[in-house]
């Protein structure tokens, strides 16, 4: 049997050590990385989310200038995990459209403004308000 140094005693154990912190910072810089792009595509989901919500209350606020071009929008109501709502104005010819989602605490607004043509609406213009 061969006898250990004593030089060599424990050496093993502390380079074992060494190679688990090593391994460790490795583990949680990579483990940091995936959380950020988690909460990035978290956000990126939401916003989307908004996004088709708000375009919902547009095609609901077309749909009801379609039916009357005196439709005066609708007030705030439950769609998927939170709220849209429409506020129709007269604009000359056309109409203002203003619709609204919330969304887990979070809210867009967008405008869109109505051109009517034989006597159906369509969206002339649209841009992100909020």
């Amino acid at each position: 049997m061969r006898r250990r140094r004593p030089s060599e005693s424990g050496s093993a154990v502390a380079l074992a050590l060494m190679l688990l912190l090593v391994l460790g910072l490795a583990l949680a810089v990579l483990s940091e990385g995936i959380v950020a792009r988690m909460r990035e595509e978290q956000r990126e989901s939401q916003s989307v989310r908004l996004s088709a919500a708000c375009d919902a209350a547009l095609a609901e606020s077309l749909a009801g200038l379609a039916a009357s071009p005196d439709y005066p929008g609708f007030a705030a109501q439950e769609f998927a995990d939170g709220t849209i709502e429409s506020n129709v104005q007269s604009v000359g010819t056309g109409r203002l459209v203003r619709a609204r989602a919330t969304l887990g605490g979070k809210a867009r607004e967008i405008e869109a403004e109505i051109r009517f043509s034989s006597g159906r609406p369509f969206v002339a213009r649209w841009r992100r308000v909020k």
